[in-house]
């Protein structure tokens, strides 16, 4: 059966080497996942969340940096900057 196939693949593949730790680490992980079904949409809602997910950080990392730039140009001292952005000193000092 395609079941036993797989199994004795991964089997083949631990006893020649073949990604043997990994495949020791997780070979029901990727025996499992070989009889998960694909499903294309849930593939790109996980793609888009990832995204987003991303390009939020991206842009809050952009404010931040943003608001500290503001802060420093108003001569405000880069402990308070640091504390409002979460920037390190030395960041501060850098932009």
């Amino acid at each position: 059966s395609f079941d036993e196939a797989v199994i004795e693949s991964i089997d083949y593949c631990i006893e020649n080497g073949i990604m043997a730790g990994y495949l020791k680490a997780h070979s029901s992980e990727v025996h499992n996942m070989l009889f998960t079904e694909y499903n294309l949409e849930d593939d790109k809602q996980v793609s888009f969340d990832e995204g987003k997910a991303e390009g939020i950080a991206e842009g809050e990392a952009k404010g931040k940096v943003e608001t500290a730039r503001n802060l420093k140009a108003e001569n405000i001292p880069f402990e308070i900057i640091s504390k409002a952005t979460d920037l390190s000193i030395d960041e501060i000092e850098n932009l």
